[in-house]
Order: structure tokens, then C-alpha cells, then sequence
């Protein structure tokens, strides 16, 4: 028979920063995201009827926020294996487009945290533009 085991998860408290425009590469400044690891969520909207933006991806980064969100800045076909080439993101989103961070080492945890939360409140669904897997 299996033995249970518990596992105390640690508590993260996360700081976001306000919602900033994120725009495509030469069409506007980057968002200005520290180089730290952590997680981020970035809304828009999806549809014309739609009335306020929703959580579109939420995502994390091991080495550096900045870098990893500016590569969602990039037109398909320009970055390999990002959200921008595996959804066609630039095509299905629709203005005001922004994103937020809060800077963690636990960024591993926080982003499995969001997303379980987001399953939790949105009938089991994953945002947008995330993919299971």
C-alpha cells in the first residue's frame, strides 16, 4: 500500500507592477521588465464585442523577464518556440494589449499557482494562448 506524504508548499507573496502597452517590435517601446527571474501575465482582448480585456498567458521566466517578454514583441516567424509563433498571437489579439510581472526566484511555483487558480475560477480551462503539456 502506497504512504502518503505531505508536502508543505511555501507561501510566495507576489508584487505586481501595473499593467503596461505591450506593443510589436517597431511599433512601440518595450515594457522595461527587469532581468530577474519571475512570472507574467499578459491581457487584451479577443473580440470586438469583448468589454474589458481577460488573462490571455500567463508565463514565467527562469533568467529574465525582460528578455522573455520581449520576445512575445516578436511577428511570427521571427523567434522559434515562443507564444507568438505557436498561436498566432499578433493576429487573434486585440488593442489595448499589456502585461504585468512580479519579480520571484520561485517563479516555477507562482506560474503553476496562477494557473491552477485560473483553471479554478474559469471552469478548468488554461488562458488563451497557454497550452497544456
Amino acid at each position: 500500500m502506497p504512504t502518503p506524504e505531505t508536502i508543505y508548499a511555501p507561501c510566495i507573496t507576489l508584487t505586481w507592477n501595473d499593467w503596461k502597452p505591450l506593443k510589436q517590435k517597431n511599433r512601440g517601446k518595450p515594457p522595461r521588465a527587469p532581468e530577474k527571474p519571475g512570472v507574467y501575465q499578459i491581457r487584451c482582448r479577443l473580440q470586438t464585442g469583448d468589454a474589458e480585456p481577460e488573462i490571455v498567458y500567463i508565463g514565467r521566466s527562469d533568467k529574465g523577464l525582460k528578455g522573455r517578454i520581449d520576445n512575445h514583441r516578436t511577428r511570427p516567424g521571427q523567434v522559434a518556440d515562443n507564444l507568438v509563433n505557436r498561436h498566432r498571437f499578433w493576429d487573434h489579439a486585440m488593442e489595448p494589449i499589456e502585461v504585468r510581472w512580479a519579480v520571484t526566484t520561485d517563479s516555477h511555483y507562482a506560474e503553476a499557482v496562477l494557473l491552477r487558480t485560473y483553471r479554478n475560477d474559469h471552469d478548468n480551462r488554461l488562458p488563451h494562448f497557454n497550452i497544456e503539456g
